[in-house]
């Protein structure tokens, strides 16, 4: 019998979509821990414990982490738990090398308990964990805080000793995740040792602050925010990093080129992906990927170098050349000296944004933007073009041999300050790092989230916005897509003052965004008032001499598909959405106006709360978008962009994309090969053929015939059951497509198809000799690691699944 430890307070579902086996995630992104029925739990707290305790239940805690320790086994799968909310200081060397758990199922837990607080404060003098070249297995740290408050300026406990490896895995073992933590003036190390070496590293949702060390300026001194080394598979995701390696406040402690937020080495093994990270204020780098890998979605700001790929040698690991390694959709912004004193070394003069070597040739860089440096120096938006694989690329106000730019461009000059203003709070990048080194546990909204702000800073170079990997509190119905938009759409208690008085003329850029401004009172015949019963909270707008309404002015969020829903009740009510540019006009009184009218929704009379969601085709290109409620009651407004996650990525195989068709070993393992990548038996072999074609701007695969029984495949992690989105562009005869569910260990035979899957799905295309758009709905069930989708006989282009 097995119970299920609720660990994250966020999370509510258990829809298993790990790569660690046994271990689930929900829809959220937050771990799910299933404690065993032999698995000792084990309450430690401060505040109200005592070490004669039992220390097994949360009214009986142990007073100390080192008598909660003691209760703690090796090889089972035993839970330390730390009250929320209270502070523990650990002696010298902390829990040591600590234990093992009993497998990926059953692993070892270092967590909290609580429904609130914050996360668990952990003091420690040098140490917390330390491997220390020993073998730990199965491993979870998860919501606790580590602070060294010996090397913090501002503590009454600093010493003016330096930052350390506070979190020292060095040794080896399988399944290390941390998540949700917070690191305060110490390094993580995630190291091989001997023939150690880590397997399934995943450091997640983690905020890392302040590393620092002494004598770095003058000597080189390093220490970084996260090192990883000579790992098997690591995941690097959605974390904040801010202002490691150096610190202006200790004398000659300050930057240099050694120092970094994440330091990936070169030893790693293919195939790392470090994905949806913001990483700022660091010494040197925000990230040096050093053995390639997948470097998806992050936000950079305030580096001296945005990110490498590729280091100062060749990789340890061969693969890592063949791997399809990528910097994909990363965003850097205002980039800085390490100095501005000097650029003597330990230092250089670098204002780098995406840099890439000899060491790891031809990675494809594409859809990255990289703009606005705040200081004079190298000033390389991308250094080491020659061994790129280069994409579609923005420079702007950074390099003047690649700098574009565009009259249409609706906000290039934005930064983080912008962004944050838009989501209601100040204008200033400092504000917007302040929210995110206070990111309360268990919490990942939408509007803090990497993508969130790299959508902003794309719709201000006319970009789409991208996806986020999971779904998140206020991202428009957890699509991951553009977010929504209008902020304060539900008109709450503490949200009354964003109804401001509209100002006779409101001219657009003027004013703030953002905010929902109306007539408010009665004014010349019209009424427009904040309205509060019960629980509702809402704005009644009055009749028809209210022509303005009440009105939200947006940054334009990009032509396409755009999703309106609100509830509201009365006669004759309706929205309008106009397209305006800065300095476009609207008078409070009559309604005359310079905007452009895109779209009208015209609301039947409803005596009660009823609710309208439509989908609104936006065109053309415009600095602002308003939103204009009239006649009537209004609630829960809100304005999102549709596009859904896809699953599938590099589904439309474009050129620079080519190389992700990678040749299928003669059998593949699920779960020993990389996910998000296309496989095939390339070129013929055994009557099989796959192969990436380019016709004009065509780009796509061909699958061969019925001979190629595995055609070409992704596997990708389990999206979870239920109703999914299907739709690729194919043609050719007897074309199809599968869809299985899959574990860790199934097997796939490249030549006779022959399988260890769950057959899910079976699309069957009619014949057609030109290119045609199937979409069709799959229902799936069960519950799995993996889903793996099959194209068959025929082209294919386009692929994607959605949720």
């Amino acid at each position: 019998m097995k119970i299920t430890i609720q660990i994250l307070v966020a999370a509510i579902l258990a829809v298993p979509m790990s790569a660690f086996a046994g271990v689930s995630r929900d829809a959220n992104g937050w771990t799910q821990i299933t404690a065993s029925a032999d698995s000792r739990i084990v309450y430690v707290s401060s505040s109200t414990g005592n070490d004669s305790n039992s220390g097994l239940s949360s009214t009986t805690p142990k007073a100390t982490i080192a008598a909660g320790d003691s209760l703690i086994r090796d090889g089972y799968p035993d839970h330390l738990l730390l009250k929320r909310g209270d502070t523990f200081t650990v002696a010298s060397g902390g829990l040591g090398s600590w234990k093992s758990g009993r497998s990926a199922t059953e692993p070892l837990v270092l967590s909290y308990y609580g429904t609130s607080g914050a996360r668990p404060v952990v003091k420690i003098v040098d140490t917390f964990i330390n491997h220390n070249g020993h073998v730990r297995n199965y491993e979870a740290f998860i919501g606790i805080e580590v602070y060294k408050s010996n090397s913090d300026p501002s503590s009454p406990d600093y010493t003016g000793v330096p930052g350390t490896e506070g979190m020292r895995f060095v040794g080896g073992g399988a399944n290390l995740r941390v998540e949700d933590c917070r690191f305060r003036f110490l390094m993580t190390t995630i190291e091989n040792y001997d023939v150690g070496i880590y397997t399934d590293v995943e450091f997640r949702r983690n905020i890392v602050l302040d590393a620092w060390m002494q004598n770095s300026f003058t000597t080189g001194a390093e220490i970084q925010g996260l090192y990883v080394s000579g790992t098997n598979g690591y995941l690097i995701e959605e974390n904040f990093f801010d202002h490691n390696g150096w610190s202006e406040v200790v004398a000659n402690a300050g930057a240099n080129e050694f120092n970094h937020n994440i330091y990936v080495q070169y030893d790693n093994q293919a195939g790392g992906i470090m994905r949806g990270n913001i990483l700022a204020e660091a010494s040197a780098h925000g990230l040096q990927a050093r053995s390639g890998g997948q470097v998806d979605r992050n936000l950079f700001v305030l580096n001296a170098v945005g990110l490498n790929v590729g280091g100062v040698d060749n990789p340890t690991d061969p693969n890592v050349l063949t791997y399809p390694n990528f910097a994909h959709n990363n965003v850097v912004l205002n980039g800085r000296l390490m100095s501005t004193i000097n650029s003597d070394y330990p230092r250089t003069s670098a204002i780098w944004g995406i840099e890439e070597n000899e060491f790891v040739p031809g990675a494809s860089i594409d859809g990255n933007i990289v703009a606005n440096r705040i200081d004079n120096g190298s000033n390389s938006a991308y250094d080491g073009m020659e061994y790129m694989n280069f994409g579609s690329n923005i420079s702007y106000k950074w390099d003047s041999t690649l700098d574009t730019t565009n009259p249409a461009w609706p906000h290039p000059d934005d930064d983080l300050g912008d962004y944050n203003a838009s989501i209601g709070g100040a204008n200033s990048t400092a504000a917007y790092l302040t929210s995110q080194r206070n990111r309360a546990l268990g919490t990942l909204p939408w509007s803090l989230t990497a993508y969130a702000a790299i959508n902003y800073i794309r719709a201000g170079f006319l970009l789409a916005p991208i996806t986020g990997v999971y779904s998140y509190p206020g991202d428009g119905g957890g699509t991951g897509g553009g977010g929504n938009l209008l902020t304060y759409g539900d008109f709450e208690p503490n949200q009354a003052t964003v109804l401001q008085d509209m100002p006779t003329t409101y001219t657009l850029g003027s004013g703030a965004t953002n905010v929902w401004f109306a007539r408010v009172g009665t004014v010349g015949g019209q009424t427009t008032a904040y309205q509060t019963s019960g629980s509702d909270h809402y704005v009644t707008v009055g009749g028809s001499p209210n022509t303005n309404g009440c009105m939200q002015v947006i940054t334009w969020p990009g032509a396409g598909n755009h999703q309106v829903q609100y509830s509201y009740r009365g006669t004759g009510s309706y929205v309008k959405i106009y397209g305006g540019n800065s300095g476009n006009t609207i008078d409070e009184y009559d309604g005359v106006n310079t905007l452009t009218l895109l779209a009208t929704i015209n609301n039947p009379t409803n005596a009660s709360w009823t609710t309208n969601t439509q989908t609104v085709n936006l065109t053309g290109s415009y600095t602002y978008l308003v939103v204009q409620l009239r006649a009537g009651d209004f609630n829960n407004v809100s304005f999102a962009g549709t596009t859904a996650a896809t699953p599938l990525s590099f589904g439309d195989f474009e050129p620079n994309q080519a190389t992700v068709l990678q040749d299928m070993p003669t059998v593949y393992t699920v779960g020993s090969g990389v996910t998000h990548m296309w496989f095939g038996r390339v070129g013929a072999a055994g009557g099989q053929t796959t192969a990436y074609q380019t016709s004009g701007s065509n780009h796509y695969v061909t699958v061969g015939g019925s001979g190629n029984t595995n055609g070409c495949m992704q596997v990708i992690p389990w999206p979870g059951s239920g109703s999914h989105q299907v739709q690729f562009l194919y043609r050719g005869t007897g074309s199809y497509v599968k869809i299985y569910g899959a574990n860790s260990g199934n097997t796939i035979d490249e030549y006779d198809g022959a399988n260890t899957l769950t057959l899910l799905a079976t699309i069957n295309n009619p014949a057609n000799a030109s290119w045609t758009t199937n979409t069709q709905t799959v229902n799936l069930t069960g519950s799995y690691s993996y889903l793996v989708v099959q194209l068959r006989a025929g082209d294919f282009d386009n692929v994607t699944l959605s949720p």
